[in-house]
């Protein structure tokens, strides 16, 4: 009816608003749905699960923990269907005389083997900084077995978690790990290898230490055997003067597009965190961000302290932010992984209830989860993709490590293809080619560009726009594509380069113009010769033809086409006739 207006009341109102918001924000939770949940009675702590895609144990998930509050006997479990249901436990290292083990985990390298990591430390209130760090040990049947310790460095304390990226650094043909723990920073004025390890520490700190040949030597960038590189640090002064007020622990890390590393990790008195830190791109080593991103403190135990200094490090916000939170809510324990679809997930404790967070590709802009345990408390948890449509996140009771706590949730697959690359072109490079092309763009991001060579792949790269092609053969002529892949398996479609000549300064035709003969250099032993009138005629022809002359004296003038062919090679040169 003309005139009217339709009104609702103040009640339907908020009604509608609030119907509104809860659509808005249920819609927001919809990264990740939970499902299944799985709870194990047992003795847990720490638990740490790694899906195994090698070797003898390929299918696997392996779940790590220790049994007492802080301290070994180490238990295993194996799920092989998915995390669905779990084996008996296996106890696999226990503590000795002399040295406890604290916060197992395991790492499947790009060889297949297993990589333990843990801290040790020693058994008695007298032990020394030597004594006390982080160790690996390896298995190569699946973590059945496992061969000896390697010790590390010194002073490491806690949670001790790896990652191998793909960066070769010395060449030798595998790809480096890099292991990240939270540090106790000590005092190098005393003698560190009879001091006291409680006596000397200065708080804490996220450290990193590398190796570049497959986990068996390992650099720790000091000067000493003391401690690592930090990439994290959030420093303040404690009430009682003690200077261990200072965190930076429970580093885990992830692997961020364009060649970078990024930490999320606890800070001071696990007050505002957790925290995210990244390296730049290409620098694994963190050597740029070491550099620069600190201040006159030496953050390696060296006096005179600093205990005034109540920043967080490093200073440059571009590469050290909050993930989730941002307020003074407790955010301890995080966890870090990249979904199967490139967005990033973090779980975190709040008050002993684990909290689950999706940001995009970066590790920005997160949207907090439905929490995956509504209706009993959780702690300690560790978040991992489980196929390419599910994740798998475990915790532990916290009152008496009575129970460990799993749920699985299903992730929004990403089904939008990126953008074909474009303007592929490629040039001579020393022995190879140079292949390059302006990037694609996707709807989360792209991860990697496959190459082909008349029409067969030969190269893949991670996010960059340009590959260098070896071993390809001298003799035929090549087309280069492209086409891009997000993390999720989506193709684009094939972007193909405007094929050219590689046989250009390789094929010589001379004199050109010619009267009787011409001198024809091929860089093959034998080849086929024909010549073709401007009608399209064959007026000549050798189907043995070596490097040499090459007679024309029976040609009228004119201008013809010559064909040299070799097996599937086939080139075309212009000659005019005297």
């Amino acid at each position: 009816m003309a005139g009217k207006c339709n009104i609702l009341s103040n009640s339907k109102i908020i009604l509608f608003i609030v119907t509104l918001s809860i659509f808005e924000f249920s819609f927001a939770q919809n990264e990740i749905t939970w499902k299944d949940e799985i709870v194990l009675d047992g003795t847990f702590k720490y638990i740490r699960l790694c899906k195994v895609t090698k070797g003898p144990a390929a299918g696997d998930i392996i779940m790590t923990y220790f049994k007492n509050d802080h301290s070994a006997p180490f238990g295993m479990r194996r799920s092989k269907d998915e995390g669905r249901s779990w084996s008996d436990e296996t106890i696999f290292m226990k503590n000795t005389a002399t040295n406890y083990y604290v916060n197992p985990g395991i790492l499947q390298l790009d060889d297949g083997r297993l990589m333990l990591s843990y801290c040790k430390r020693a058994n008695n209130t007298s032990g020394t900084i030597p004594e006390q760090g982080p160790c690996v040990k390896f298995s190569s049947d699946g973590g059945y077995t496992w061969g000896t310790e390697t010790f590390i460095a010194w002073g490491g304390d806690y949670e001790p978690t790896a990652i191998q990226v793909p960066n070769d650094k010395n060449g030798d043909g595998n790809n480096d790990i890099y292991l990240f723990w939270s540090m106790a920073i000590a005092d190098q004025s005393m003698d560190l290898s009879v001091s006291d390890a409680d006596s000397v520490k200065r708080g804490f700190a996220c450290g990193v230490v590398a190796s570049y040949d497959n986990g068996s030597t390992w650099n720790n960038f000091m000067p000493t055997k003391l401690g690592a590189r930090i990439v994290h640090r959030n420093l303040d002064e404690p009430s009682d003067g003690t200077f261990m007020g200072s965190k930076g622990n429970m580093p885990t890390p992830v692997l961020l597009p364009n060649h970078r590393i990024g930490v999320v990790c606890e800070a001071v008195d696990k007050k505002n965190s957790p925290w995210f830190t990244v390296s730049d791109s290409n620098d694994w080593d963190w050597a740029n961000f070491q550099g620069q991103q600190w201040s006159s403190y030496t953050y390696f135990g060296y006096p005179p302290y600093d205990v005034d200094d109540e920043n967080v490090y490093p200073t440059d916000r571009n590469k050290c932010w909050r993930p989730t939170y941002t307020d003074d809510t407790f955010g301890g324990a995080p966890y870090t992984c990249v979904l199967p679809n490139g967005k990033i997930a973090f779980s975190q404790n709040t008050n002993h209830i684990v909290k689950v967070f999706v940001g995009d590709a970066y590790a920005k802009n997160t949207v907090k989860q439905a929490d995956p345990w509504v209706d009993h408390k959780s702690f300690y948890s560790c978040i991992i993709p489980l196929n390419d449509h599910e994740v798998i996140v475990a915790a532990h009771d916290p009152d008496d490590l009575s129970k460990a706590y799993i749920r699985i949730g299903e992730i929004i697959k990403d089904t939008e293809s990126p953008t074909s690359p474009e303007n592929v072109t490629w040039v001579k490079n020393g022995t190879g080619y140079k292949v390059a092309w302006t990037h694609s763009t996707d709807n989360i991001v792209v991860h990697k560009y496959e190459i082909f060579a008349n029409e067969k792949p030969v190269k893949a790269v991670l996010w960059d726009n340009s590959a260098t092609i070896e071993g390809l053969d001298a003799n035929i002529n090549y087309t280069f594509s492209v086409r891009a892949m997000d993390y999720q398996g989506n193709f684009s479609g094939l972007a193909t380069s405007v094929s050219d000549n590689i046989y250009t300064e390789t094929v010589n035709i001379f004199p050109n113009p010619a009267n009787n003969r011409v001198e024809i250099v091929i860089p093959w032993e034998k080849a086929s010769i024909s010549v073709y009138n401007s009608l399209g005629e064959l007026k000549l022809h050798d189907s043995q033809f070596s490097s040499g002359q090459f007679t024309i004296s029976t040609l009228g003038k004119g201008l013809y086409i010559i064909q040299i062919q070799h097996k599937s090679i086939t080139l075309f040169r212009k000659l005019l006739k005297l």
